[in-house]
């Protein structure tokens, strides 16, 4: 379905201010613990020779997980893999390449990823959605999964703030009916954001854009006012033993 184009102008600020929220260090300690775990679960990928280690960001956005994920497999002498992302989004395709020119990116849909089967070792889902029977298309029988989530915690200050006292209800895992779940963490920390961080977390977050304390935020904010906030990431890693187009070996 085509964006409004109030809802593509929408969309493009989320985007914005997601990027210049990351490249201030926003989220900085879970995204390292994600790239460290997209690294485990690739080391326990079964080896084929004469075969290519692809590793796959699905709704990958403006790229920031992905370019961890580059940085630490770089930093640990694993830089031959191959980094793939995509997303609906012209504008989040356009910056995520622009800053990780060694890594491949396109335009599409988690529901017709435009790659031939069996084509990758690890799949990351990082705050998005991608359904399943796509994803185990796409991978190699012993492959992984890694999906990334928002905890219960998540952003609970500003959602109670936003939701007049009440804590919000997160929906549960993903089902994964097909895989094992091999890893399972959490990554919680306290965090305190300021200045144009802090402005930049309230342009991102859909909840507080669409919220009725929005404009009073964002005065707070303006006048010099901290924003206290627990992040809280869940990372699950589910290994996939199933051929290609979900056909079990």
């Amino acid at each position: 379905m085509r964006q409004k184009p109030h809802e593509l102008l929408e969309s493009e600020a989320i985007i914005r201010a997601q990027r210049a929220f990351f490249e201030m260090g926003g989220f900085a300690t879970q995204a390292s613990a994600l790239a460290e775990e997209v690294s485990r679960a690739l080391s326990r990928c079964p080896e084929r020779e004469g075969c290519d280690t692809n590793i796959l960001a699905a709704g990958c956005g403006e790229g920031f997980y992905l370019r961890k994920v580059g940085e630490h497999l770089a930093a640990t002498g694993r830089a031959a893999a191959g980094l793939w992302g995509t997303d609906t989004e012209k504008l989040a395709v356009r910056y995520a390449a622009g800053r990780q020119p060694g890594a491949n990116f396109a335009v599409a849909s988690p529901h017709k990823l435009p790659f031939a089967d069996g084509s990758f070792d690890v799949v990351l889902v990082a705050f998005a959605h991608a359904p399943w029977d796509s994803i185990c298309r796409v991978l190699r029988p012993g492959s992984a999964v890694i999906n990334a989530r928002a905890g219960p915690d998540h952003l609970r200050q500003l959602s109670e703030r936003v939701r007049g006292g009440l804590k919000a209800e997160r929906a549960g895992p993903d089902h994964h009916p097909a895989a094992l779940a091999e890893n399972y963490m959490r990554v919680r920390t306290e965090e305190v954001f300021c200045g144009k961080q802090a402005t930049q977390l309230l342009e991102m977050t859909p909840f507080i854009r669409l919220g009725a304390c929005r404009d009073e935020l964002r005065r707070e904010v303006a006048a010099g006012a901290q924003l206290p906030c627990t992040v809280d990431l869940i990372i699950s890693t589910h290994r996939v033993w199933l051929g290609t187009g979900g056909e079990t070996v």
